[in-house]
């Protein structure tokens, strides 16, 4: 298995940086469930301009199929839609969003890019509570 992860990790395919329109993003559960409480303080943040685009926040997509399916930061995704949704019309600062688009991205693939503590992916060698929690991850 953490051969197989390994490889996974050393052969991440290129991203792109684009906008994509939030009504053709689909959100994808497999990996990342949002919290409502997040999604609810964002939106909150969102609606008094406290809340800005940034680097940090920048969605993660895999498109599969034709279709968009945001796979991380899923709670952003969900109060985004719901601000443009509730107020696109009068202003639709979020009718298009920034994406970190990936291609084709399987269940592993995906689970190593939303793990912010994995290092799998990276040159730093993976602490034993990192190699735990992914193989939790997997496993559970």
């Amino acid at each position: 298995m953490k051969e197989q992860v390994q490889e996974k990790a050393n052969s991440l395919p290129p991203s792109e940086i684009i906008s994509l329109p939030i009504i053709s993003i689909i959100p994808d559960f497999s990996v990342f469930n949002p919290s409502e409480t997040t999604t609810a303080s964002i939106y909150d943040d969102i609606k008094k301009d406290k809340w800005k685009i940034n680097d940090t926040n920048v969605l993660m997509i895999n498109k599969a199929n034709g279709k968009h399916l945001v796979f991380n930061r899923i709670d952003i995704f969900n109060a985004l839609k719901q601000y443009h949704v509730e107020h696109g019309e009068k202003d639709p600062k979020f009718e298009y969003v920034r994406c970190e688009v990936f291609t084709d991205l399987d269940y592993i693939q995906k689970a190593l890019l939303s793990n912010p503590t994995n290092s799998l992916h990276s040159q730093k060698p993976t602490t034993i509570i990192q190699k735990v929690s992914f193989l939790l991850l997997f496993f559970f």
